[in-house]
């Protein structure tokens, strides 16, 4: 829920081209007037000019939204730029606002690249072959994984976030990332034990490696001996279960709300 503001409090710049944002992402394009008219009705905000040649022009300058022109005698239109750099700006943004989160997933902006986003993280995994779905041939393999993630994306923020996060990292990083998984166990289970020592963290890439990495000792064993049976196959047939990976982030996410803060 948005804080109601006393009289004579603003709100923060930064909330205010959020919300512009959000508006925005719902729609192909929107008019000048209707984002005025948006943040008066539900937000009391009424700095017309302020928003048309403050707000509208610095998220414009940071290549967040670009201006479409209806011709002369009629307002301007806008819309958010389609590619990962807004998109992870989005992310970064709303990262600590839930209502907000929620809307961008549902929305029309966002909603439209999920499937894009999904085939640049497959395309992104180093040794794709090895973390697809056997036996499946590659292609079908890759289409199959790209769904899935698509799917995990949809309504999953934890997702989003690791995904973004995996595909802005170098190589080395999506490497150490994606063996860390494998290690873990073959259909990798993110534990509450290690949910709770995440908790501790500061930092995204510091909760997930602290999830990724924790064993527990009771399993210790078991992991080593499915190991030994892996490293006597002559075919590595361990891959990554990108559904329970999802599914146990939008666990966390329900029950650990700070863990990748």
């Amino acid at each position: 829920m948005v804080k109601k503001l006393k009289q004579g409090e603003r709100y923060p710049e930064g909330f205010i081209q959020s919300q512009i944002l959000l508006k925005l992402c719902g729609k192909d394009i929107t008019p000048t007037s209707e984002i005025i008219d948006f943040l008066k009705d539900q937000f009391g905000i009424r700095e017309q000019k302020n928003i048309r040649e403050h707000h509208l022009k610095i998220l414009e300058k940071k290549k967040l939204i670009k201006r479409e022109s209806a011709g002369r005698g009629h307002p301007d239109y806008w819309s958010v730029i389609p590619d990962f750099r807004v998109l992870k700006e989005l992310v970064d943004r709303l990262n600590h606002d839930p209502d907000s989160q929620h809307e961008f997933m549902r929305s029309q902006y966002y909603r439209g690249m999920t499937h894009d986003l999904a085939q640049q993280f497959v395309d992104s995994t180093p040794n794709k072959d090895r973390y697809m779905i056997a036996p499946l041939s590659e292609d079908d393999a890759l289409l199959v994984t790209q769904s899935i993630i698509a799917d995990g994306l949809r309504d999953n923020w934890l997702a989003l976030k690791f995904v973004t996060h995996f595909i802005s990292v170098d190589s080395d990083e999506r490497s150490g990332i994606l063996s860390r998984l494998m290690e873990t166990s073959l259909n990798p289970v993110i534990s509450p034990t290690a949910a709770r020592n995440a908790e501790y963290k500061k930092g995204f890439r510091s909760g997930m490696e602290a999830s990724i990495q924790y064993i527990d000792k009771d399993k210790e064993l078991a992991f080593r001996e499915k190991r030994m049976e892996a490293e006597m196959k002559t075919v590595i047939d361990n891959y990554i279960n990108w559904t329970t990976f999802f599914a146990q982030l939008l666990y966390l996410n329900s029950n650990y709300r700070y863990l990748f803060d």
